[in-house]
Parts: C-alpha cells; structure tokens; sequence
C-alpha cells in the first residue's frame, strides 16, 4: 500500500479544476462543464449538486481554461494613445464597463504617444490571443 501511494501521480497544490469536482458528484468533466456554462442538457437536480461541490470545493470557472478549450477568447484589446488624459481616460471608463456588462475582459495597450510602436502593438495582439481590438486614436 506504501510503495502504491508513492508512485501515485500527485497534484499541485492550487485551486480545485473540473477533474476535482466532477468525482465528487460522480459525474464526467464533459457533463460538469455543459452544467457550469449551460451548454447542453442537464438535469436540474445535478446542477444543484454540482453547484453545490463547486461551492464547496471553492471551484471557480477560469476564462483562460475556458479559452483553451473552445479556441474563442473574451478578451478585447484596447489601443489608446494616452491614458493619463481625461478624455482617454473616459473613453477607457465607458469600453470597459461595456465589456464587463459583455462578460468580456479588457487588456489595455498604452502606445504613450509614440505612434512608432506599431511593431510592438501587433507583437501584444497577437501574444494576448484577443478575440478584437478596439483602437481610440487622436
């Protein structure tokens, strides 16, 4: 038993993942996912005891794990010349509350005024793998 417990392949120490939940309700990861996003059916007495050993096991969804599985991301770039102007920042304010209200996420890009770091603005496009960009100009 001693020599099995050693060679058991042991988890990092983080927080709870599907494949943590879905024993617990004695469910697959396949359906615990569908009854997490409300994609597909499932019935209403096992999402109440999904919901309740998520809730316990302190899971929460991650929007990273999420967008490497379905290949879709919910973050949107946003490009501005200057954050540290009252109007930019105002126009900041109101995409990311509309993004928030989406359920999408705002990764900002500050080009400082510098229109010359076009370079480095596509290399953070494509590193952040955002779903859009909104770009604000002068």
């Amino acid at each position: 038993m001693i020599a099995r417990e050693l060679s058991a392949p042991r988890r990092q120490q983080g927080p709870p993942r599907l494949q943590d939940v879905a024993p617990k309700v004695g469910i697959s990861t396949a359906t615990l996912s569908r009854a997490l996003t409300g994609r597909g059916p499932v019935s209403p007495g096992t999402k109440r005891r999904i919901e309740a050993a998520a809730k316990e096991l302190g899971f929460v969804a991650s929007y990273h794990a999420s967008s490497l599985a379905s290949g879709r991301s919910r973050n949107i770039g946003v490009v501005l010349p200057y954050v540290d102007r009252w109007f930019f920042a105002t126009v900041l304010d109101g995409i990311a509350s509309t993004l928030t209200a989406a359920g999408y996420d705002a990764a900002l890009y500050n080009l400082q005024g510098e229109t010359s770091r076009q370079s480095v603005l596509t290399d953070f496009l494509l590193r952040k793998s955002l779903a859009a960009a909104a770009v604000v100009s002068l």
